[in-house]
């Protein structure tokens, strides 16, 4: 046996300095590119007489993959304070208006215009870039499958200590035995919220010809019912008490390093690319 560094011993390093093996997979390089593409393609629709994909875009890059950000938060509220303010719903973040065509010219310069901006990076940044994101969409899905597998065949303790705890909160869900397959807190007959002002409503006028911007759509708050404000803390002070978080943590990052050790040869071949790639974007980016 060599004594070469394992994806899994990288991840028990990383977890230690606050890293996960996730971290690997570059989605802020990833939307840095999409958000130059983006712009370039934009501007030369406005240089074609075609203003409002450039008028509406964002200000500027987000990540890609945010998901792939695995933390505490991602398996649910820190705090009581977060749990009665937000439910067991999240925030919608603000949005750039919608464009909708209803002109064929515009269909054929959009063309154009995408070709064109993949081509000012690299002439094979399409390529490549779908690659990414195509690994991208495998992490995730069997970073899926794993946590869903941990939670029926590892952690069926926890179902029975979540119930349990609820249960002595005067909750009780409307099929136990349901819950004890997939806790799920919409079995106990709450009313939820929504976000503040519903949803985007706005709809284009059907005029042949015509390129449409819709209005940007601000970030909203979501709103619970106190109902579902109550549950909220009552289930996040269960998960806390029979330590679930902690336990999730702990096998996500070991179902990370199992992942990642699985794609990192091709991980680390197309890192270099984006990152080329990246450097390229920012500078278009930038201008």
């Amino acid at each position: 046996m060599g004594c070469g560094t394992t994806a899994t011993d990288g991840a028990s390093r990383n977890a230690s300095n606050g890293q996960q093996s996730f971290d690997l997979f570059l989605g802020d390089k990833v939307g840095v590119i999409d958000y130059a593409l983006n712009l370039l393609r934009n501007r030369c629709l406005a240089d074609s007489g075609y203003p409002q994909n450039l008028q509406g875009m964002a200000a500027g890059p987000t990540t890609s993959f945010p998901y792939l950000k695995i933390s505490a938060k991602s398996f649910g509220p820190t705090s009581e304070d977060e749990a009665r303010r937000l439910g067991f719903g999240l925030d919608a973040p603000a949005q750039p208006g919608r464009v909708v065509s209803f002109d064929p010219s515009y269909d054929r310069v959009l063309e154009r215009c995408q070709k064109e901006a993949y081509d000012s990076l690299d002439s094979n940044t399409k390529k490549i870039l779908n690659s990414y994101k195509d690994l991208g969409n495998v992490l995730m899905t069997e970073f899926s499958v794993a946590m869903d597998r941990f939670i029926e065949n590892e952690m069926p303790d926890a179902s029975t200590g979540l119930l349990r705890c609820l249960k002595n909160k005067g909750y009780r869900p409307d099929d136990e035995v349901a819950f004890l397959a997939n806790p799920d807190h919409r079995g106990f007959g709450v009313k939820f919220g929504d976000v503040e002002g519903g949803e985007d409503n706005w709809e284009p006028k059907r005029v042949k010809g015509t390129v449409q911007l819709g209005p940007p759509i601000p970030a909203k708050r979501y709103i619970p019912t106190p109902q579902e404000s109550k549950l909220a803390v009552a289930w996040f002070q269960c998960r806390r008490d029979i330590g679930l978080t902690p336990r999730l943590i702990a096998f996500s990052n070991t179902a990370q390093a199992k992942i990642v050790a699985q794609h990192e040869a091709r991980l680390v071949e197309l890192n270099t690319d984006i990152e080329r790639i990246a450097r390229d974007a920012a500078q278009f980016a930038n201008r």
